[in-house]
């Protein structure tokens, strides 16, 4: 995807993430520009997306939904 949009190999790179506890993350090369969660979407996230849509507009450094086909 990144790539795709233009990403120079040699500008980013991505990495597994196995958890979220610190060990885990010290995996984790640094620095961190943006972390991608991947998930199955259920009826509740949808709608917990949909809320969050409508109640915020300004895409300033909050998190961003890209549903994924």
């Amino acid at each position: 995807f990144l790539w795709g949009l233009g990403v120079s190999p040699d500008e980013a790179e991505c990495f597994d993430v196995y958890g979220l506890d610190e060990e885990l993350l010290g995996m984790v090369p640094q620095p961190v520009l943006a972390v991608l969660f991947l998930y199955p979407l259920t009826e509740k996230s949808e709608e917990e997306r949909i809320r969050q849509d409508a109640s915020t507009k300004d895409s300033s450094g909050g998190p961003y939904f890209m549903k994924q086909t």
